[in-house]
């Protein structure tokens, strides 16, 4: 007992720094793990957060690039088919009214044969009557012959098989091109999603889509996370058709006050189709219009193919001379009667080219095929934002554009593994995250105005969507996100979606 009182009491306190540390460092530890695993939680989740974010604005970015060069391609759709459908009307119409003077050729042939089988010129008598017979031959004959040299003359200056095959051409390639764009979208999105994923560390991504088109759309495979990223676009419906017809006729609708003071810019207002205005075209005239008048009356006036006709028609009406030597075993009062001249009148402004050209422009504008010619340019694929009117809407705001122009995102994450399990219970099991985005153009919800762009908004779809975001999550969504999916279909129905985004 006094080795032990001595022990207890001894003087000598070396080492109790060392107990106290000692002692100091379990809780220390612990704390320091605990605001490890915190900041990590922070970290994630921000993280899962972002992740959202940006695979949703990369959704809206891609279909803002891709709407902008669809309505480059549109414009220049309607420049090609404003070429195509006059080189082509105007080819077939050089094209027949060749043979028309060659049948012509030929018929003075046949008079002149008639003339000697009738009078051959065997006697000073009937060689007067031959060359009676013949004389109005001769002059029908030149003017056949300078009629055929004013045809090939018009197919040599101005060429329009060569318009016609480039704007064939360009028919082709603008539709393979937007075509292109529109199958080349999902893969382009996924690829540019999963990048992003794997960048942030996400386990799981998922975007929601309507799938309007079950068994056909790409993007509603569930096995290559191309959800929801169908180009929200429609082709060849009523609405494509006419406002392709207006904007090749009109352009842009607006109007432009030119100002000679150097340095500053015309002014103007971009009321519709603004791609028109932003490539020169003068306001209210489309590529169907050429000053002040339609690209059908300027092509005509230009060639002269109206006055080309209506000398033709002249001729085939005029009498024959023949009619003065009775009795001739052949007269022919019109060329008409051997059906080698134009089925109706022909006039400078109004003839067989002007009218089949503009059925031709009034066939595409009512969405049937134009096709009633020898030579016709490719179906001209047409295309409109899905889901919007025939009126253009202008100036709109966020709430003016469908909701398959506001892709919904959602990013999964895994709980990493935490410091210490055995102290601190971990109950988090990852984090879900959403976010949404929007593909809007400020000036007019159409493909005929190249400024399409891309913003984050609030997630307005899960609010007032929520029970069909939940339905479809059963079926497409990856299986990690079968917890949200289950908590979201615990809420399909209430009033207040704030009580889902509290918890």
């Amino acid at each position: 007992m006094k080795r032990l009182k001595r022990w207890v009491f001894l003087k000598d306190e070396s080492g109790a720094v060392a107990f106290l540390t000692v002692a100091a460092v379990v809780p220390l530890a612990l704390m320091m793990f605990y605001m490890v695993n915190t900041a990590k939680l922070i970290h994630e989740k921000s993280r899962t957060q972002d992740a959202a974010d940006m695979i949703a604005l990369v959704h809206a970015a891609e279909g803002a690039r891709s709407l902008n060069t669809m309505s480059m391609n549109q414009v220049t759709m309607t420049q090609a088919f404003a070429v195509g459908v006059t080189a082509s009307t105007l080819k077939d119409v050089l094209d027949i009214q060749t043979g028309l003077d060659a049948a012509a050729a030929a018929m003075v042939g046949v008079y002149v044969a008639k003339c000697t089988a009738k009078y051959p010129p065997t006697n000073p008598i009937t060689g007067a009557m031959f060359a009676a017979c013949n004389a109005p031959n001769v002059v029908l004959g030149i003017e056949v012959g300078i009629h055929t040299s004013r045809t090939v003359s018009m197919k040599s200056k101005y060429k329009p098989q060569d318009s016609f095959r480039r704007a064939s051409e360009a028919v082709r390639a603008l539709n393979a091109g937007n075509r292109e764009i529109i199958n080349r979208y999902p893969e382009a999105v996924s690829e540019a999603a999963k990048k992003i994923a794997q960048t942030a560390k996400v386990s799981d991504i998922y975007f929601d889509e309507g799938c309007l088109y079950p068994g056909t759309a790409t993007s509603c495979n569930p096995a290559d996370q191309r959800l929801g990223m169908e180009l929200p676009v429609d082709r060849d419906n009523f609405n494509a058709e006419i406002h392709f017809c207006v904007a090749a006729h009109v352009g842009t609708g607006g109007f432009d006050i030119p100002i000679s003071v150097p340095g500053v810019p015309n002014v103007g207002g971009i009321v519709m189709n603004g791609s028109y205005l932003k490539r020169g075209f003068p306001p209210f005239k489309g590529p169907l219009m050429n000053g002040g008048k339609h690209i059908v009356d300027h092509v005509n006036d230009e060639t002269k193919v109206g006055e080309l006709l209506e000398d033709f028609y002249k001729m085939a009406k005029k009498k024959s001379l023949n009619d003065f030597f009775i009795p001739l075993p052949f007269t022919m009062d019109k060329l008409e009667d051997f059906m080698i001249q134009w089925p109706f009148k022909q006039t400078k402004n109004n003839n067989v080219f002007t009218v089949w050209a503009y059925a031709k422009v009034m066939l595409e504008c009512l969405g049937m095929p134009s096709n009633i010619g020898i030579s016709n340019l490719p179906d001209i694929e047409k295309y409109h934002p899905m889901f919007h009117g025939i009126m253009p809407k202008l100036f709109p705001g966020v709430d003016d554009f469908n909701m398959r122009f506001k892709p919904l995102a959602f990013s999964g994450r895994l709980a990493n593994k935490r410091w210490a399990p055995e102290v601190f219970e971990d109950s988090n099991s990852g984090f879900f995250a959403y976010a949404q985005s929007i593909i809007y153009n400020p000036d007019e919800i159409g493909l005929y105005s190249q400024n399409w762009q891309a913003k984050l908004i609030a997630a307005k779809k899960l609010e007032f969507t929520t029970y069909l975001v939940h339905q479809r999550m059963a079926t497409r969504a990856p299986r990690g996100f079968k917890d949200l999916q289950r908590d979201l279909g615990l809420v399909a129905f209430a009033a207040n979606w704030s009580d889902l985004v509290d918890k």
